[in-house]
């Protein structure tokens, strides 16, 4: 197994743990202990306090028509108009991301996530100083996030280099939902792969 794979294994056992309910998650994998206190329904803490380390897990969408899901479906919208930072849903997360930083300092933070959360994840990417990667796998995708990956191949602003700097994107063959993410261009690194027989496109499982 090549070094880009094993740390796409690796990183996707995180973001599957923003899914899980806070009760059944995964209390230390690699080292890395589940931080109860500072993660919530939509974000996973994990601290390695040996390496100095933290992994902020951010849940995609929910899809259980509970009121969280409802809320999930009108933030993945904004994906389509391209006002993505200026939802309830980003915000959650750049604050949290913040909780992380005061709490555990100097410490390296990677931020791993799926489709909603990937596509807020590299926004942040893009915006948050303190960032050490993102690990993003099939994000949610429209034109404008299309149009964003060409310019940034090319163009030096600021928020071109922090993508081209962090941002390690993972993605599926036959995925509708990040298919304009598949060019892999304006980011550090880009995986993409045929789904597992059988499995949708989509799901982060591909990934596990």
């Amino acid at each position: 197994m090549s070094s880009i794979e094993q740390q796409e294994k690796f990183y996707a056992r995180f973001a599957n743990e923003s899914y899980a309910k806070s009760s059944d998650r995964v209390k230390e994998q690699d080292g890395y202990v589940y931080d109860s206190k500072l993660s919530d329904r939509r974000h996973a803490v994990y601290h390695n306090a040996d390496e100095n380390k933290t992994i902020l897990g951010i849940r995609g969408t929910k899809t259980d028509l509970s009121k969280d899901s409802v809320d999930d479906i009108k933030t993945d919208s904004s994906i389509l108009i391209g006002n993505l930072t200026a939802t309830k849903r980003y915000k959650q997360a750049t604050d949290k991301f913040e909780g992380v930083r005061e709490k555990y300092g100097d410490s390296k933070v990677s931020i791993s996530a799926h489709s909603l959360g990937a596509r807020i994840s590299e926004e942040m990417a893009a915006r948050q100083d303190g960032i050490s990667e993102v690990h993003s796998y099939n994000p949610g995708s429209f034109v404008k996030d299309a149009l964003v990956d060409v310019d940034c191949k090319y163009n030096k602003s600021k928020q071109c280099r922090m993508r081209k700097q962090r941002i390690n994107r993972y993605t599926v063959e036959g995925d509708s939902l990040s298919i304009l993410s598949h060019s892999g261009k304006g980011v550090k690194t880009h995986r993409h792969k045929r789904s597992r027989k059988g499995v949708n496109p989509h799901a982060l499982v591909n990934f596990l």
